[in-house]
């Protein structure tokens, strides 16, 4: 009987790089903490299964509202109470800087067969970041101005298999997802 060779050590290398290269400190912060992809959508009440045939139609809403300022772990109060600009004396009040985002994702599902189903999401997006002007005249820093961007975002499309039959796995399944968006 011929041996089967270990794959053991190969095995073991690969794991101790992925958890070493997973474990690094890494810290970042980024302008605001809106992601716009997500939101709740379940294919059904009850469950993920679509039997072969069956559709859903569905549409989730988020909204998000940044107002509070951070540098590193410490919050900046004064930042999102003053306004912002700068007070009768010339002391800057800081720059109260507001994020407004509202998104909605319009998603369909379509069961091929009982085991497959294929997922497409198309987000729309609107966005509003606003903070004080920093200007000398006519009045030293007393114009809030806006920014805005909206419309359809990053469209997904997704095909996913159940690993067991979901008619006779009762006590629990298993699904594995391939999906690219654009």
């Amino acid at each position: 009987m011929k041996k089967i060779p270990s794959l053991y050590p190969e095995f073991a290398f690969i794991t101790f790089v992925l958890i070493a290269f997973a474990t690094q400190k890494i810290t970042a912060q980024g302008c605001v903490a809106v992601r716009q992809m997500g939101g709740l959508y379940l294919n059904s009440a009850s469950s993920y299964n679509l039997n072969e045939g069956e559709f859903q139609v569905g549409a989730n809403y988020r909204y998000f509202h940044s107002w509070r300022h951070f540098v590193g772990k410490e919050e900046q109060l004064e930042r999102q109470t003053s306004g912002g600009g700068h007070d009768e004396n010339g002391v800057e009040r800081g720059n109260a800087v507001n994020i407004y985002s509202h998104a909605v994702d319009f998603n369909f599902s379509y069961g091929i067969t009982s085991r497959i189903q294929i997922n497409a999401t198309l987000p729309y997006v609107q966005n509003e970041r606003s903070q004080v002007l920093r200007q000398s005249t006519p009045v030293k820093d007393t114009l809030r101005y806006s920014v805005y961007a909206q419309g359809f975002a990053d469209a997904r499309v997704s095909v996913n298999y159940w690993f067991f039959d979901p008619k006779t796995a009762h006590k629990g399944n298993l699904m594995l997802g391939l999906g690219a968006a654009n």
